[in-house]
């Protein structure tokens, strides 16, 4: 049975390519390659767009039984119009949604007929058990598979509970070789802390945990990864960085882990195998943020001596009555300790940070202006709002009309929601304020008066590519 793994193309990951495919890698290190002939097809690397004669051509070469797609909210038009193209050209495949944006709304997504069949949650061991069930023309062995979404005999959805696995070890190492690391190199990729700029050194990512405790409701990482912790061991990272470093020639490690710090002890004992690498030129990175509560002066340190240049936190606001609408237990006055602990350690300090929040006002909207102002951060990640699909607030928004069901979020430095009672045009107005000013406050050479744009929204689904 022949299988294709599609990443899909995406419009902006042909210019910065910021994206790299690794969910993929974990799917192919738990496939049986003796039964079944697998390709990965990168339509972002390769530049192939779904209605493209090149896409055609390779689907028709190939011929796949089964092409499954790796789904992210802000590829989802690219991901419909290849539905197309896969229906079109090869008819009679079964095609499997996988992936952040699947795991959140796979009901919908089958509801729509736009997949056969839906993996929710971690696909290493689902997505081979749905291989067998197809091969074996099992339709009982679907009801068997953790987080398989699919339609009954009788027209209803079904949903199968979700399944993490607890030894992340056991799911295998991906092969960066297959993923075209190299080739990803030469396009430009390049992922890592934007604090302190690495782009003339190759970069990689890895994941070292899943999982993450917190309630956020905008956020769809405890749908995605569940609320449990789990980890690779210290061994199996310090592997995975030594092949990533003499075989593809990578300098700079970023983590893609949503709660590195969690469990200190956890990190402290990653940050010592790291060490006894010895590694000297090796740099580590942590841009998709870690907990600010779980930081110590010790564990700092001890991620500097490892390699860390800079850190990711995540305040979101600088208004307390829009944290409490986020769920975010985020204590504002422990913020400038914390990047003065940083600074001491010799760590630069990202904060990220939300504006357009549902029941957010103009007044809040300034409590963050003024509170990026007051504290001593290196660099801003500044975000729009996004409706995240299958998240409490995207759900609350559906349910008060705000939003329709079919609602597909933009990138995050454009506004495609807009609380009520706010104008769309001082929102961005002050969006691209704030980064200029921060901008002139570092004394940095370029500004971009019109760093944020506004989306005209089309609740269909079917937003042109950008």
């Amino acid at each position: 049975m022949k299988v294709l793994l599609i990443w899909p193309f995406n419009a902006q990951g042909v210019e910065i390519r910021e994206l790299f495919p690794i969910g993929l890698g974990y799917l192919l290190a738990n496939i049986d390659y003796g039964r079944y002939d697998v390709k990965i097809l990168d339509c972002t690397l390769d530049r192939i767009r779904p209605e493209s004669r090149e896409l055609a051509s390779r689907l028709a070469a190939f011929r796949p039984d089964v092409v499954g797609i790796s789904f992210w909210s802000s590829n989802a038009d690219s991901v419909y119009r290849t539905v197309r193209a896969i229906r079109d050209v090869v008819p009679g495949a079964k095609i499997v949604f996988g992936g952040p944006h699947a795991t959140s709304y796979g009901e919908y997504e089958i509801r729509s007929r736009r997949a056969d069949f839906v993996i929710a949650g971690e696909g290493e061991r689902s997505f081979p058990m749905l291989l067998d069930a197809i091969a074996d023309d099992s339709v009982k062995g679907f009801s068997t598979i953790p987080g398989l979404v699919y339609m009954g005999r009788d027209g209803t959805v079904v949903s199968n509970p979700v399944v993490f696995e607890k030894d992340l070890d056991t799911l295998g190492y991906v092969d960066y070789k297959v993923l075209r690391l190299e080739d990803y190199h030469k396009a430009g990729y390049s992922y890592s802390g934007s604090a302190v700029l690495h782009s003339n050194l190759r970069t990689a990512l890895i994941l070292a945990t899943r999982g993450c405790a917190y309630r956020c409701r905008f956020c769809s990482a405890p749908i995605i990864s569940g609320r449990r912790i789990r980890f690779h061991s210290p061994g199996y990272i310090a592997r995975t960085i030594k092949n990533l470093y003499e075989e593809f020639n990578v300098r700079v490690i970023s983590m893609g882990d949503d709660n590195f710090t969690l469990k200190q002890d956890y990190a402290m004992a990653l940050c010592r195998a790291v060490i006894d690498l010895n590694l000297e030129d090796l740099i580590m990175a942590a841009p998709n943020g870690i907990r600010m509560t779980r930081m110590t002066p010790e564990l700092a340190r001890l991620m500097r001596r490892a390699g860390f240049e800079e850190v990711t936190i995540a305040p979101e606001s600088g208004s307390p009555r829009t944290l409490e609408l986020m769920h975010k237990d985020m204590e504002l006055e422990k913020v400038e300790p914390f990047v003065r602990m940083c600074h001491n350690a010799g760590l630069k300090v990202k904060a990220n940070f939300i504006i357009g929040y549902p029941g957010e006002t103009m007044e809040d909207v300034l409590l963050t202006e003024r509170f990026i102002k007051d504290n001593d951060f290196d660099q801003i990640g500044l975000c729009f709002f996004q409706p995240l699909p299958g998240t409490p607030i995207f759900n609350e928004l559906v349910a008060k009309g705000e939003i329709d069901e079919s609602f597909v979020p933009g990138r995050y430095n454009q506004l495609t929601y807009c609380p009520q009672g706010m104008d769309k045009e001082d929102l961005c107005m002050v969006f691209n304020r704030i980064m200029n000013d921060f901008r002139d406050s570092k004394g940095w050479r370029y500004k971009n008066g019109r760093v944020g744009t506004i989306r005209q929204y089309k609740s269909t689904g079917t937003d042109d590519l950008p």
